[in-house]
């Protein structure tokens, strides 16, 4: 009985990573590659904007940007290069970044130093559309390696 079990999940899982039919408008080819329709492309801004009515303060201006921040650390981790990168809604027109609250500039890269002390970095995006609506977003405070001793 449990031999038959195991045979037949063992099918059933090869037979699941080759088809991918289940997935509407999906292609794939031998369930190890997939390519989306080109129409999704959209799908990750899908989050309520300002003026919905299900919109929540907490969404931000996530409907139309969303961002990370990439480190790279200097050889001897006393310095980093921050770089946010950004995925922005087709309507968006510019992007401006305020690092460490010294103002918003055309620049997606800071370069942080021993100068910051414990204090985090901190970063707000602010992306503007094509009729001329701000959309912003707040990351999340930076703290470095080199602040690691210092932090309580």
């Amino acid at each position: 009985m449990f031999k038959h079990f195991a045979a037949s999940l063992i099918a059933s899982s090869v037979v699941a990573q080759t088809d991918c039919s289940y997935f509407t408008n999906l292609g794939c080819t031998s369930g190890t590659a997939t390519t989306n329709p080109p129409e999704w492309a959209e799908r990750s801004f899908q989050t309520w904007l300002p003026g919905s009515p299900n919109y929540k303060p907490e969404y931000e201006g996530l409907g139309r940007i969303m961002c990370y921040n990439n480190i790279q650390y200097s050889t001897d981790r006393t310095s980093a290069t921050v770089e946010a990168r950004c995925r922005i809604h087709n309507f968006i027109q510019k992007v401006y970044y305020n690092w460490n609250h010294e103002g918003f500039v055309s620049s997606n890269t800071y370069h942080a130093g021993s100068g910051l002390g414990t204090n985090a970095l901190s970063l707000e995006v602010k992306a503007t559309d094509n009729d001329g609506v701000d959309y912003m977003i707040t990351m999340e405070p930076l703290h470095f390696i080199w602040q690691a001793a210092t932090i309580n």
